[in-house]
């Protein structure tokens, strides 16, 4: 999903589910446009330097919006035929840890299923984690997909594992100051366990998020 585009700087930003993408985007949105104020339509952010994909104005989309909200990377490129050079920057993150913390994001928008889960021994946790996986729906990663496969140049990789540094390097390449750090956002959803998420699946769980995200393991390196 595109999120934001700086025709200042000329990148585009895309983020996908669980990766600490809406915590990039708070944080670049901050950090170039200072000004404006967090989560509120500011002009600077559909002006020439920075458009941002989602910002509303009382449930309606701003005057002057131009892209659908989380619009994909060729509809972006489409209407906007200059950003095909632009740089891309993309969220990525341990394709376990995005199923595990998949099965809580999706659990959060029943919240007395939540608070009676997440206040249960660990290995009901556990079962239900890997039951979720095994017969439920899988997070959508088709933006990181799509870029793959109809690269222009390599994209810059946000790591969730290294985010703070990761997001501290781009913004030092752009040369845009950051002095609130990384936005802490959609945080505190998961259950601490001791094991990663790797060690925590099941077998056959491991072997659907291959199958899934075969790709994603061998491309970013990341532990089958």
């Amino acid at each position: 999903m595109v999120v934001l585009i700086s025709f200042e700087h000329r990148f585009i930003l895309l983020k996908s589910i669980k990766t600490a993408g809406t915590s990039v985007e708070a944080t670049f949105m901050k950090a170039l446009a200072p000004n404006s104020p967090m989560g509120e339509t500011s002009p600077e952010f559909f002006s020439d330097k920075l458009y941002c994909s989602e910002r509303r104005t009382r449930g309606k989309l701003a005057e002057g919006f131009l892209l659908k909200p989380h619009c994909s990377l060729a509809e972006a490129r489409e209407k906007f035929p200059i950003i095909r050079d632009f740089d891309v920057i993309v969220c990525i993150r341990n394709p376990y840890e995005r199923f595990v913390s998949f099965f809580w994001w999706k659990l959060k928008k029943f919240p007395r299923w939540y608070r009676t889960l997440s206040k249960s021994p660990r290995l009901i946790q556990r079962i239900s984690v890997n039951f979720f996986i095994l017969f439920g729906p899988s997070p959508k990663y088709f933006p990181i997909l799509e870029l793959l496969s109809n690269p222009t140049s390599p994209p810059e990789v946000i790591r969730y594992e290294n985010l703070g540094n990761d997001v501290a390097r781009i913004l030092e390449r752009l040369g845009v100051e950051n002095q609130t750090g990384v936005f802490q956002l959609k945080t505190g959803l998961n259950p601490s366990r001791k094991e990663d998420a790797r060690g925590y699946l099941w077998k056959q769980s491991r072997k659907k998020a291959q199958d899934v995200l075969g790709w994603e393991f061998d491309t970013f390196g990341y532990l089958r």
